[in-house]
């Protein structure tokens, strides 16, 4: 347990440190930390709920793969880049890690452009971090590819955010959820716009019908394993944040794109919470791209009061410290992360 909270100790003091540095020490230091995270994401051992499942597809399914033969009900991203591996004679830890560099590279252009890179690397580091990118491989590596596609998107490079949520789309099918949300914040209606949905809704229609009755035996029909404790909690936190931001939204420093779809989240997060009883995995994996809101709304917050950032920072950091606390203490699954282990010190 030392480890979790050492990285996600040295992110907040790097947040709320006073002391600066010049650009090139800045620039090795993050580089170094971001190695360092890479390898603890990528080469753990026997962490994370879906870790078992993980292995078995690795070792016993992978080796059938077909390039030439299209299956549905497969991710097709991360089953190439597991062939590969396997074809080359690397094993499930080079998958992880090759699948956390994606990971770990994709937050950070998407913090560096929000001029933010430790605080949003702190907020991310007890949930999207260590859940997901520890426990749901694909899906973390779907998110990443989702997270560079709002850059893209951003910067009005619709071609690239086109190829950028097909990546994540292959990666884990559930991404589809959040592009519509995408486009309508980010993208003026024109011509261009048409198109993209147009596209997107073909590609996406192509991949999930067929898979449609696995989505819902395994997330909608559920039975008590596939339940999701923290479900509501965590859409409630998505919630509670959306209508902070509408309280404060002219003093939070957001720009009118961020604002509509952070406003389209909202909309999506009310109607969530309405399934959550029944279909909560559902919902919870659905959430994990809503969450995204949290990487741009709460590292603004200082702007409420702009003297006491370092204040207000502080108390959001702790806040997030005792999230994590509850979740690492109390959590019925959290025993799927601890102890951990890497294979860099594991005997």
């Amino acid at each position: 347990m030392f480890l979790y909270w050492y990285f996600f100790l040295l992110f907040c003091f790097i947040t709320i440190s006073p002391l600066k540095f010049n650009s090139n020490i800045k620039h090795i230091f993050n580089l170094t930390l971001l190695v360092f995270l890479m390898l603890f994401i990528g080469f753990r051992h026997k962490v994370g709920g879906d870790w078992d499942i993980y292995i078995q597809d690795f070792y016993t399914n992978i080796k059938f793969f077909n390039l030439l033969k299209f299956e549905y009900h497969r991710d097709y991203g991360f089953e190439l880049i597991s062939y590969f591996l396997y074809k080359i004679g690397l094993d499930i830890y080079f998958v992880n890690l090759t699948c956390a560099c994606i990971f770990v590279y994709c937050l950070y252009q998407f913090s560096k452009k929000r001029e933010n890179i430790p605080f949003i690397f702190a907020i991310s580091f007890p949930y999207l971090i260590t859940i997901v990118a520890m426990g749901y491989t694909r899906q973390s590596v779907a998110i990443a590819f989702i997270l560079l596609s709002i850059n893209a998107i951003e910067d009005n490079k619709l071609f690239k955010y086109f190829l950028l949520t097909i990546f994540g789309i292959i990666f884990h099918k559930s991404c589809v959820v959040i592009v519509p949300l995408i486009i309508l914040s980010y993208s003026k209606f024109n011509l261009k716009t048409i198109i993209l949905i147009i596209l997107l809704f073909v590609v996406s229609y192509t991949i999930l019908r067929p898979d449609l009755s696995r989505i819902y035996a395994g997330y909608l029909h559920e039975g008590i394993i596939y339940h999701s404790y923290g479900a509501y909690y965590r859409i409630s936190i998505n919630i509670l944040l959306c209508f902070f931001w509408l309280f404060f939204f002219k003093r939070i420093n957001l720009s009118k794109y961020e604002n509509k779809f952070i406003f389209f989240v909202l909309f999506s997060c009310i109607i969530l919470l309405f399934f959550v009883d029944k279909y909560s995995t559902f919902v919870d994996r659905v959430n994990i791209y809503l969450s995204i809101i949290q990487l741009m709304i709460v590292p603004k917050f200082f702007y409420i009061l702009p003297r006491y950032k370092i204040i207000i920072n502080s108390i959001i950091l702790s806040m997030y410290g005792f999230m994590y606390f509850i979740w690492l203490n109390y959590s019925p699954f959290a025993h799927l992360w601890i102890p951990y282990n890497n294979l860099l010190f594991f005997k």
